[in-house]
Parts: C-alpha cells; structure tokens; sequence
C-alpha cells in the first residue's frame, strides 16, 4: 500500500497547488510556519501559522491523497500553502512527532541542555544546509561581527526575503537602525533608499495576490483598529515605510551630507517612481539644506531633468513654502495660466503672504480671463467684499447674475447691492433684464414667467407673483404654492387653479394614485362654498365626472369622498 510521502514529490505538490501557492508554502516552511506535525491512524496533522494557525490534514483513501485546511481558500477546497508546507514539512521530517503527545519547544530546550556545545553548533550547522530560513539566521549571527557593509547587504537580503512576513520586515528593519546607532549614518543613507524600493515590491506583490485571490491571510488589530505590530501576519507597508523614512532623515542629519549633494538627492528621490514616499522633501528636510541647498534645489527645479514631470509644480510649491520665497513661486507658477484653477494657485499664495494689493490685481486678471468660471467669480465676490471693494462687488455680482439670471443668483446680488442705496435701482435692472428675455423668447417657446414669479416670492411679495402668474403663466408648482398663500383670504382666486390642478392629477395621477386630485377638489369646494358659489362646484365637479367616467378608480375615489351630492352644499357648509 503506497504511504502519503510518496504523494508528497515537488512535482506533485506545484501540480496540485499551482506554481505561485507552491512558492508561497515552500516560503512558510523554509521561515518556520510550520509548528507541528503528527501522524494519524490513516495519515497525517498539523498546524501552519498564517494569520493564525491553521489546521491541515492529509489521508489516503482508495489510494488517492485527500486534503484538507481550515483557512478561506482551504475550504474551499483548494490545495492551499499551508497544505504545501505542512507537506514539506512531513516529507523532510525523519523521525515524526509521536501521534499520542506532541512534543513543545521546552522539550526541545531540555534535549539541547543535554548536549555538548560543540555538538549542537554541529547539529546546526548540519540543519542549516537544508532549512535555508535557519541559514540565514546563522549567517546573520556571523555577519554582525564582520563589516558593517556586509550587515548592510544582510538586512536588505533579509527584508528581500520576507515573502511580506511582518516579523521578518520588523527584523530588518531593527538591524538597519542598529547600524544607525553604531554611527554608520552615511551607509544607513542608502540603505534606506534601497529598503524602502524593496517595500515597494512588496507591495506590489502582495496587491496582486489579493486582486487574483490568493491572500487568504489577514492581520490582527488593535482596540484602536490598528496593525497591531506584534501580532505577525502581512508587513504594515504605512508603518514600515514610516520608520524607514524616519531612519532615512536621521541618518542624512548625523552623516552630515553637503547640501548641494543632498538636494541633488532628494530632487530624484522626488520623482523615482519606485518609492512613493518622498513628497515635500524640501519642507521636512528644510534644516539639513542651508542656503547654498536651497539655491541647488531651486535650480533643479526649474531646470533639472524633470523639469517636464506633472510632479514639478508641487515640488517647487513645497520649495516655495519651505523658503518663504513668494516672489519665485509666483513667476514659476505664472509661465501656465491656462486654466482659472491655476490663477486661483497663485492668488491662494498671494493671500497666505497677505500681499492684499496684488490679490485684487491677480483677481482682477483671472476674471477678466474666465470670466464665465462660477468658481473663480464666487471667490472673487468674497475677496472683494472682504478688502471692502463694495463697487468691484456689485460689478461681478450682476455678471454672475446676468449669465444666469436665476432667483440663487437675485439674492446674492441682494446680499451686496442691498447693503447700500441702490438696490431699488439694480432691483429694477435685474427683473427688467429677465423681462427682456422673456420677450425675446416670446413665440418660440410656451409663456412661462416662473423665473419672476419665484423671484417676487423669494421677496414675500405674494401680491406681485400673483400678478405675474396671471400674466405670464408659471408652472403647476408655483401655481400651488400661490394657491396656498391666498387661499385664505381670496377663495375667488384660488377656486380656478384648484379646479386647474385638480384635472392635471387626474390626468397625471401619481403612481396611479387619484388621492392627490380629489384633495384639490376638496380644497376647491370649500373656496367656493366660501364665496356662495357651491352650486356653480356641483356643476363643475358633475362635468368633470362625466368627462373622465371612464376612470374608474378615479370615479370610486370621487364617489366615496361624497363631494357630489345632488342638491347640497359641498362639506364646512
């Protein structure tokens, strides 16, 4: 009968699991994810550490391999990297774990203590030959008493390596701060640079395997909702990349690197597409620069290789901040106007240099410019009526209102003209300009005064959107609403629309419903009672029955409502 190892060859296992899974399993048997492995009556257990420990479990039956892991991918069948760890681990086990009590660690720790020094350096150096994960600790142990350039290429090899383990990713990280501390800040420099490109691959990676599914491992967190640091799993890139950078400042600081060479630096830091974490360099690096750094930097910016790249505008706004160098920032950003976002840039840098006389000049020229830009005439309005330039808000006021003569705009131009004693006159300029289109759009398309009616309404003046109602039509809404506000004391008026609005309902029912309909005759009977004409709404409600008979859900609503009784007042009678 043929034994489970048999099913266990490389070949086998990339055939089951796939080439990117068989990697990823051989990655955590060769870091030591594998913390036990046990035989069974008809195979095999263990336990594979992933976000937590997972249970894997292999068997023959008919002699055929059956699997089985409790992680997300496992359950669903899949022969998943813990299973190819946990395979590799009791393919190369020699002498497995007795089944009735799993040995632990301390067990381990009392069978070392039995033995000669010697023979355990032995025992590991045998070990190391075919556990790569251990031979690279011992190297490791060797190498941080060497060269502290040899310990460098370690720590860059050992974050290489991680697989994106969080333990691993931590450990490198320490030993680059180690080298740090023991006055080794020129290197750290670069090897900063160089670990933070390494992050980034990883990143990179571990997006790709979640996007095609094959991250089945998730991290722990804190109360807060943290990474919790401590707990393994996937690297914190954000944390990771921020102790990094931190390192990366310190170690420029204590290697006291010429300034010209550090802006040199950083400038093509800003722009390697490989880390994304140096923006703004020239802000948090300020204080290493110096005058003759800043001069350097100044120049590349404007003048260096990247000069083109759509990322040189913010680099040589952080320059800008950084120095306090208004002027320049200012003639770099004017060479491109092209847009009215790029005159309200420059104007946002006048303001915060509170240079109050060329902001009204700045905006001056951008409305001249986009003179059609609600945006940009928004933010002149405020900025012109905060330097108290009452006749340049009135101005942009109307232009904003004339390009789009609407009641939002009517009452800004209120809000500004009204503070003064002219608002009577630009009042009567504003509904004449409205009036004025409405004539020449007169022919060509339904008359419909909405515009002034809601303008008049907006002022409370119900009395001439009345007027305007009747003179020019409105929509039902305003209609309604007119209704509303006469309804109580001029019934007569109102009757009419009601009767009006009513028949649109019934016409238009909303969602088949003619609720809204009779509520309006119910409204109408009542104006009409008021002014002694009820029997005039029975003649009227009896031809509007009649005339829609054949809606029948309308006509049961109307009938149940007992509106039309023959020979009686209509109800509050």
């Amino acid at each position: 009968m043929p034994k489970i190892v048999e099913f266990l060859n490389d070949a086998a296992l990339n055939r089951y699991a796939g080439p990117r899974s068989f990697q990823r399993g051989a990655d955590y048997y060769r870091h030591g994810h594998v913390e036990s492995v046990h035989p069974v009556a008809d195979g095999c257990r263990a336990a594979v550490r992933g976000q937590r420990t997972y249970r894997v479990i292999f068997s023959l039956n008919r002699g055929a391999l059956d699997h089985g892991c409790d992680c997300p991918r496992g359950l669903e069948g899949a022969f998943c990297k813990h299973c190819v760890a946990a395979a590799l681990a009791w393919r190369n086990s020699a002498e497995p774990l007795p089944a009735s009590k799993p040995l632990t660690l301390k067990d381990a720790g009392k069978a070392l203590t039995a033995m000669r020094s010697a023979d355990i350096v032995k025992l590991l150096l045998e070990w190391a030959k075919e556990d790569s994960g251990l031979k690279q600790r011992l190297l490791q142990l060797a190498a941080d008493a060497r060269s502290p350039a040899v310990r460098s290429a370690r720590a860059l090899n050992s974050l290489r390596d991680t697989s994106g383990d969080h333990f691993a990713a931590a450990s490198a990280i320490e030993q680059i701060e180690e080298l740090l501390n023991e006055g080794h800040a020129a290197l750290v420099v670069d090897l900063c640079e160089s670990a933070l490109r390494i992050l980034a691959e990883h990143e990179t990676e571990e997006f790709d395997e979640w996007a095609e599914g094959e991250d089945d491992d998730h991290w722990e967190e804190d109360e807060w909702g943290e990474r919790d640091w401590d707990s393994g799993g996937p690297i914190d890139f954000d944390n990771a990349r921020s102790m990094l950078c931190a390192l990366h400042l310190r170690a420029c600081r204590e290697a006291a690197i010429d300034p010209v060479a550090l802006a040199q630096r950083l400038y093509e830091l800003e722009f390697d597409e490989d880390i994304d974490d140096f923006s703004a360099t020239p802000e948090v690096y300020g204080e290493l620069l110096g005058p003759a750094g800043w001069i350097a930097f100044r120049k590349l910016a404007e003048e260096g290789r990247h000069r083109t790249h759509r990322h040189t505008r913010d680099l040589i706004q952080s320059i800008a901040r950084a120095t306090g160098d208004t002027d320049w920032l200012i003639r770099v950003l004017s060479v491109d106007l092209s847009s009215a976002e790029k005159f309200l840039a420059v104007i946002e840098h006048l303001r915060r240099a509170d240079r109050k006389e060329e902001v009204l000049v700045w905006m001056d020229r951008a409305v001249d410019a986009f003179p059609k830009d609600r945006t940009l005439r928004a933010v002149a309005l405020e900025e012109y009526r905060r330097q108290g330039k009452h006749d340049k808000v009135l101005q942009l006021a109307w232009l904003t209102y004339a390009a789009n003569p609407d009641v939002k705009a009517y009452m800004e131009l209120r809000r500004h003209a009204g503070q003064g004693d002219d608002w009577p006159e630009w009042r009567d300029n504003a509904i004449g300009l409205i009036r004025k289109r409405l004539a020449a759009a007169k022919g060509s398309q339904k008359a419909d005064h909405s515009i002034l009616v809601e303008l008049f309404l907006s002022e409370n003046n119900a009395e001439a959107a009345w007027r305007e109602a009747n003179t020019g039509g409105c929509s039902d809404y305003f209609w309604l609403r007119l209704a509303e506000l006469r309804e109580a004391d001029h019934p007569g008026d109102v009757a009419p629309v009601l009767l009006r609005m009513a028949e649109r309902e019934i016409l238009n029912p909303q969602g088949s419903s003619y609720a809204p309909a009779v509520s309006l005759l119910k409204r109408a009977a009542k104006a009409m009672d008021r002014i002694g004409a009820s029997a005039q709404f029975a003649h009227d409600l009896a031809a509007l029955r009649l005339k829609y008979k054949a809606r029948r859900n309308f006509i049961k609503l109307l009938d149940s409502s007992r509106l039309l009784k023959a020979g009686t007042p209509s109800p509050g009678r």
